[in-house]
């Protein structure tokens, strides 16, 4: 009986850096994804009003939405560029719904 030899397997890694910050009442956050061959820088912006009724807390919640928007705009523009690198060789255009977390498969 023949042995198929293991499929040679290729590690990366790639992070996100977020960055807050809090003035005039708003909270900010920027999520920037980093990797080590990256051909575009990708950052996505989010935001989180503070009211001046919110308890002392408030601020993290405010930090937390905002990240959140932040990796989900993020999020976003990855798939979109990755849309885009698939239909660029080839020259057809990807199928809405293979783009983005809807497609039951993907």
């Amino acid at each position: 009986m023949k042995l198929d030899a293991p499929e040679a397997s290729t590690a990366t890694t790639w992070w996100v850096e977020i960055f807050l910050d809090e003035s005039d009442g708003e909270s900010r956050a920027s999520a920037r994804l980093h990797s080590h061959t990256s051909r575009t820088a990708l950052t996505g912006e989010g935001v989180a009003r503070v009211r001046p009724r919110d308890p002392d807390d408030a601020s993290e919640v405010g930090y937390e939405l905002a990240t959140a928007r932040a990796l989900h705009q993020l999020a976003d523009l990855l798939l979109e560029d990755a849309a885009s690198d698939v239909s660029d060789p080839t020259r057809e255009d990807v199928a809405p719904e293979d783009r983005g977390s809807d497609n039951p498969t993907g």
